[in-house]
């Protein structure tokens, strides 16, 4: 209910992009023992972090894994860009190093901090063009 809310929410946000959503919900309820308010600033900067670097479309996706609870969030990467997955919950890390805009860099650094919060992983990689960021919450 709260990612279903949270897209509802930020339907303006898409829109005002262009971006073409896919959202991808399992058949069947998934839980997550989550702060609702550290859940939803944690999909805000996942949000943020595609609306600045989507072009065209973005993924979420929501799905029970060995009884984790995964939310994903995917968009293809530019061709020729270089993306340092590893990195990308470093604080301060950029991966668009010729951005001027006026962010600090800090926005997935706070999801990794508010993940922790709650006994939660992030991760990030790239695979076939597209980058992967996410949060895996443990069973309870």
């Amino acid at each position: 209910n709260e990612l279903m809310q949270f897209i509802a929410d930020n339907e303006a946000v898409i829109r005002s992009r262009k971006l073409m959503p896919d959202i991808v919900f399992p058949e069947t309820s998934v839980f997550a023992m989550a702060d609702p308010l550290l859940l939803s600033r944690m999909l805000g900067n996942l949000l943020n972090n595609v609306v600045k670097y989507a072009e065209h479309s973005f993924r979420i996706t929501l799905s029970a894994e060995q009884g984790d609870t995964v939310i994903t969030f995917s968009n293809p990467i530019h061709e020729g860009r270089q993306i340092d997955a590893e990195r990308l919950f470093d604080r301060t890390y950029r991966a668009d190093k010729a951005r001027s805009g006026s962010g600090a860099g800090l926005g997935l650094y706070i999801v990794k901090l508010l993940a922790e919060k709650q006994n939660a992983q992030v991760f990030a990689y790239t695979e076939n063009g597209e980058l992967f960021i996410g949060v895996k919450f443990k069973k309870a």
